[in-house]
Formats: C-alpha cells, structure tokens, sequence
C-alpha cells in the first residue's frame, strides 16, 4: 500500500535506476525498511489529528443531469463481478476512450466528457477517483490548513468483506449449491 505513495514511487524510481547493481533479496531488505519506517511515520502520527475531504456535489456530464452520468458511468466504472478488473488505474480507464490528439505540453485535461465522482470495486478495494476536492487537516492542537486539489485519488480497503463478497449472488449461490 505505502509503495503507491509519492515516497514509495520515488524510492521505486531510485531502485529502477541502480537495478542491475542489486540483487533481489537486497531490493526486498529495501522495501521491507521502507514499510516498517512509513508504518511507524503513522504509528506515530497524533491520535486527534483529523483529516476531511469535502468535495463538490456529483457532477454530470454536458449539464443533463443524472441521465447523463448514467452514459458515462458504464465506461469508468467495473462492476463489482467483473473478473477483468485489470491493471488499468482509474485516471487510466477515464483517459481512455479520449478521441482528441495528444495535448500539448502546458494545456490542462479536458475532463468536460466525465461524470464525478468515478469509483470502482476490484478485489475488495474501492477506488474513488474525486474532483477539486478540499482538504482539510487539523492537528491536536486545532490549528487546521486546508488544501484546494485538482484531483484527489482515493484507496479504501473493506476489511470487513470476506472472501468473495464481492462476486454477484447467482455465482455464489450456484458454487454453495455444487458443494
């Protein structure tokens, strides 16, 4: 989890570089002292620190309410029993089906053709992809900052889903019955 982190791609970018000098088992040492660092770096962090994200209402696409959003929604969004999930990350799926020519260096990302927020469920991980979401964090001491993004990545792992909790009813239902 913590290798997705611009920490972690940044160490992964350094290992990148210097593979050839490295063996595997030197790699996997690296990774291990990373993940214990960054998990006492938030062990550490003040139990009454408070982070909230407050985002714009669900967007819809071209003005037309929510019978637009449900046009688009089929493109970003893999249902819970699609076996495909794949490896294709959320900015990915929603780039995707872009018909305009590469945009210049400079130009900023026409996302006029997507309905916010995008989600999906693959292996019981929710990924939620947010527009010009609002950060705020406060400290223990109730100094709080807020952050204005353009876009903001989420990752939620259900920890309370069971193995298979996310297949559709029939094939569950059909796999208890053959047993």
């Amino acid at each position: 989890m913590y290798r997705e982190s611009i920490a972690g791609l940044a160490l992964a970018a350094a290992l990148a570089e210097i593979q050839p000098a490295l063996t595997p088992r030197q790699e996997e040492a690296i990774w291990r002292v990373f993940n214990a660092a960054v998990q006492a770096a938030v062990a550490d962090a003040p139990l009454m620190s408070h982070i909230s994200v407050q985002t714009p209402p669900p967007s819809s696409v071209g003005g037309g309410g929510y019978a637009a959003v449900t046009s688009v929604t089929s493109e970003l969004y893999v249902p819970a029993g699609a076996e495909d999930g794949g490896k294709i990350d959320v900015e990915e799926r929603a780039v995707g089906k872009s018909t305009a020519a590469p945009q210049e260096g400079g130009a900023p990302f026409d996302d006029s053709h997507i309905a916010f927020p995008v989600y999906r469920l693959v292996d019981d991980e929710w990924t939620l992809l947010l527009k010009d979401p609002t950060v705020v964090v406060r400290n223990e001491l109730g100094v709080s900052e807020k952050i204005q993004l353009d876009y903001l990545r989420v990752r939620l792992k259900d920890i309370g889903a069971q193995a298979g909790a996310t297949q559709p009813k029939q094939a569950r239902a059909m796999r208890q019955h053959r047993t």
